[in-house]
Parts: C-alpha cells; structure tokens; sequence
C-alpha cells in the first residue's frame, strides 16, 4: 500500500513524502526542489508521535531523505503506517548560542573515538575539532559548502554550531564510543 503526503515548511508545501507499506516494513522517501540552505530534516507525525525521516540532501536537481523502518519500530515511535498523517520539514538555524566547549584538532586518535565505524571516518577528516577533555564526548565537524561530508549518513546527528566563526555539525559520542544526537 502506497500514500503520499504533501512535505511542508512552515505554511508552505514544499516537496512531497511517499510513503510505502510492505510486508515488515515501511519505506519512507520526502523529496523536494526547493532551494534549501542548511541543514533542513524531513519528519512524519501521527497522532501519537513523530518519526525523523533523514536530512534532506542534494540528490541532481531535488533534496531527498530516505528511510526504511521495520512495523515494530514505527510502533515503538507511536506510529503506524495508517496513523501516518502530516509530514513536515524543520531548518535549523546557522546561527546558535556561542559554544562553551573548549575545542581543540585531535593529535592523535584516542580509543574512544575507534569503535565505531563512522565516527572513526569523522575522526580521521580533516579539520575535525573535539572537546578538550581528556576523552573526547564531542567532535565537530565543519560543515562547508562545495565539499562532500564524509559520512552522510550520520548527519542527521549533527547540531550546527558556530565555533571561531566556522559552521561546524556537533556530534556526541556515547561511552561505548557511538555517535549520539547532543
């Protein structure tokens, strides 16, 4: 079973999210061609929750996010594929309160940050900050146009936030060395 709602910004429709029931699972596809700077996700709501689809990415001429969830965990988020009503968008603004954190280039890798797969990816790029702790909780990853983010799929983790004047996506890292939305 197929049904597609319309994507909105505010008071405005911009795109559109199909979404496809299968056997166990739901597929999730928002697609849009407005113009969008920054960082900008694509959610669905129902009546007793909400579920993040992804960040919506250039993909040629339009910006998707794709989402593929088993029925069992689009219930453990209060949905069901019927109870799928409204989908929207949310920009997050360049701009947010001044970072605290005292930031610092990673000299080497600590253990911490090798657990796991893409944060490791993040570690290893350039131009990556972390927390001047002694074992880092935080990376920040700048966020600049013109340049493929090395790990795409991790982006609806990030926060944006400026730091030296330098739009940066913050991302938490767990104790078992995961990323984590902050």
């Amino acid at each position: 079973m197929e049904k597609t709602l319309p994507l909105y910004l505010g008071p405005s429709v911009i795109g559109s999210v199909v979404c496809n029931e299968e056997s166990a699972t739901v597929s999730l596809t928002a697609k849009t061609y407005a113009t969008i700077d920054g960082i900008c996700r694509a959610y669905v709501r129902g009546v007793d929750g909400n579920l993040l689809i992804g960040v919506l990415s250039p993909d040629g001429s339009a910006f998707t996010a794709e989402k593929r969830i088993s029925k069992t965990s689009l219930s453990d988020s209060g949905l069901s594929f019927d109870g799928i009503t409204y989908a929207y968008a949310q920009m997050t603004s360049e701009r947010s309160e001044p970072d605290t954190t005292q930031w610092r280039k990673l000299g080497h890798l600590p253990d911490i940050l090798t657990k796991d797969v893409a944060v490791c990816a993040l570690a290893k790029s350039t131009d990556v900050l972390a927390d001047s702790s002694f074992s880092p909780t935080k990376l920040a990853v700048p966020l600049l146009t013109g340049r493929p983010f090395p790990r795409p799929d991790i982006m609806c983790l990030l926060t944006p936030r400026e730091i030296n004047g330098t739009l940066y996506g913050v991302l938490g890292i767990s104790k078992s060395g995961n990323p984590v939305r902050i």
